[in-house]
């Protein structure tokens, strides 16, 4: 019974400290709560030893050490393993004096913080009952020495190792549990970015080392919800990966990325200056843009917008960079602006709208009088002539028609499964044929049979023209 009492008074005093340390100190006082850790049970257990007539076998500060192994981070394990020999020390020539088992016992702590320092951490989960054997040990080794009471010894230690180990393996899961949930909290599950949450996180502890200032960069990709809507959310998702890995293979592993939400993503890059952000953009606008996404159904040419701004890492400056973002799609999309209009990112489709330029014109002055619907976009799908027998079928002016993707007639009943025989087809360079479900503005329904054949100027694809011919809805409706 004796044993009993003075083994549950010891493991829960170390469970006391431990638990002490998670819930308060880490808390408050996050600096020193890997010193209570690792110092705070061989300190406690030396008091004990010392004030009170409970004795404190030399196998429980094995104990306490092979917890903190499990606990504590590599430098704090030699912190813990110094203190567990000072405490040793100090008890044992208290209790013995200058004797063999006060070396014994010295020896045999200095050999438990051996272990601990020396064996790897990822060694810990495989031998979680090291903690017993190890007591077992040192117990029993002790009582071929000069204790009094050897056996209560052996029994106080084998009981604090049962109970400890058994607190030590709860709080290991219950830390990765948390651990785990955090992770879902502060990060985007789709992409990996940090969420709002994570971000207000993240700023926080920059925020520890003084005030955090340096690069923001506010990215949207062009005309995403069309693109979603078009091919369907699984291909959506696919190129929002992979843009958040070109993103952040862009930047540094301190670097922040987040994704507020949709297709919007921002960078944050402490600690640059004013004068190197112009070129940083540009450099990550060419990673993110500057050659197709490959998704499942082929490969896809998006544009994407970038507004920046530099200063603190606060709202100031987060609303300088969004602003800026708007300017860059006021002013065409697939580029990046300065939020003092410092810095401009060349469009990526502009070349290609430019050789454009005279067969739009020509299309204007062909197709004035063809009865049939036609219509030219470039190779990022925007409109850039249409015919009046287009302006007719589909109830669209073409002042809002050009720079719109044909997509704004798009009934979104049509089977995702069409649009993506249609771009691997003009992939291929290949002409397109097949029917499409559109809605007028007055939302009426209405089903064309469409031909999109590719334009190409050279071996390079600089554009698309298709010719739109109303069909009978009857044939369709099952379809629908």
């Amino acid at each position: 019974m004796q044993a009993v009492m003075d083994a549950i008074l010891l493991g829960a005093l170390l469970v006391a400290i431990w638990e002490w340390e998670s819930t308060v100190a880490r808390r408050h006082w996050p600096k020193l709560a890997p010193l209570a850790l690792a110092a705070g049970p061989p300190t406690a257990l030396a008091l004990v030893s010392l004030f009170t007539p409970v004795p404190v076998p030399v196998g429980v500060y094995g104990v306490s050490l092979f917890a903190l192994w499990f606990l504590a981070r590599s430098p704090w394990v030699a912190v813990g393993c110094a203190a567990s020999a000072l405490g040793v020390a100090v008890t044992g020539l208290s209790r013995w004096g200058m004797s063999p088992h006060l070396l014994y016992a010295l020896i045999t702590i200095v050999g438990a913080g051996v272990i601990v320092c020396v064996v790897p951490c990822s060694r810990r989960r495989r031998i979680p009952c090291g903690i017993g054997y190890f007591a077992v040990l040192v117990a029993l080794t002790d009582a071929l020495r000069v204790n009094r009471d050897p056996w209560l010894d052996i029994a106080v230690t084998i009981l604090v190792a049962g109970m400890d180990a058994a607190y030590v393996i709860g709080r290991s899961e219950r830390e990765r549990s948390f651990a785990l949930q955090v992770q879902r909290a502060e990060h985007d599950a789709l992409t990996g970015c940090l969420t709002r949450h994570g971000l207000e996180a993240w700023l926080r502890e920059r925020a520890r080392e003084g005030r955090p200032r340096g690069l923001v960069i506010a990215c949207d990709l062009d005309d995403f919800k069309w693109f979603n809507d078009t091919f369907g959310h699984d291909v959506g998702d696919e190129v929002l990966r992979e843009f958040a890995r070109r993103l952040r293979a862009g930047l540094r592993p301190q670097d922040a990325l987040s994704r507020p939400g949709g297709d919007e993503f921002t960078a944050f890059m402490a600690e640059v200056r004013p004068e190197d952000a112009g070129a940083i953009v540009e450099r990550l606008h060419q990673a993110v843009a500057g050659r197709a996404f490959i998704a499942g159904v082929g490969a896809f040419d998006l544009g994407v917008s970038m507004g920046w701004a530099v200063g603190e890492f606060d709202e100031k400056t987060l609303a300088a960079a969004d602003q800026a973002l708007l300017d860059s799609k006021r002013h065409g999309k697939n580029r990046a602006s300065g939020s003092r209009g410092d810095s401009r990112v060349a469009a990526a489709g502009e070349v290609p709208r430019v050789r454009l330029g005279w067969l739009s014109d020509a299309a204007r002055l062909l197709w004035r009088y063809w009865p049939t619907a036609a219509v030219l976009t470039d190779a990022a799908g925007k409109i850039v002539a249409v015919n009046p027998s287009f302006e007719r079928l589909t109830g669209r002016a073409e002042p809002d028609l050009i720079d719109r993707n044909p997509s704004i007639q798009a009934s979104g009943h049509t089977s995702p499964e069409v649009y993506r025989d249609l771009w691997a087809t003009v992939g291929r360079c290949e002409a397109w044929e097949g029917v499409l479900e559109n809605r007028r503005p007055d939302g009426s329904l209405w089903w064309a049979r469409e031909c999109i054949v590719p334009v190409r100027l050279g071996d390079e694809v600089v554009g698309y023209w298709g010719t739109l011919v109303e069909d009978d809805p009857g044939a369709h409706r099952s379809s629908a």
